[in-house]
């Protein structure tokens, strides 16, 4: 098999999937509604904000801590 060969093989293996296999399988995706979109975002924004309240207090105890151990300022 010839390089031109493999690259026509793989072009028409690539074309079958891009045209035929994707639109199957997007047909098969169930899309939530707009509600779901919205409750799960909202539960993002809102994990990642106590997240980073939780860390900003942990940073800040060590920070402190380690002022007091080294007796820095």
């Amino acid at each position: 098999m010839s390089l031109s060969e493999s690259i026509k093989g793989g072009y028409a293996r690539l074309k079958e999937f891009l045209g035929i296999e994707v639109p199957a399988e997007m047909k098969k995706v169930s899309w939530p509604n707009k509600q779901g979109v919205y409750s799960s975002t909202k539960a993002v924004v809102v994990s990642v904000l106590m997240i980073s309240v939780y860390i900003a207090v942990v940073d800040t105890v060590f920070n402190r801590l380690f002022e007091v151990i080294l007796k820095v300022k």
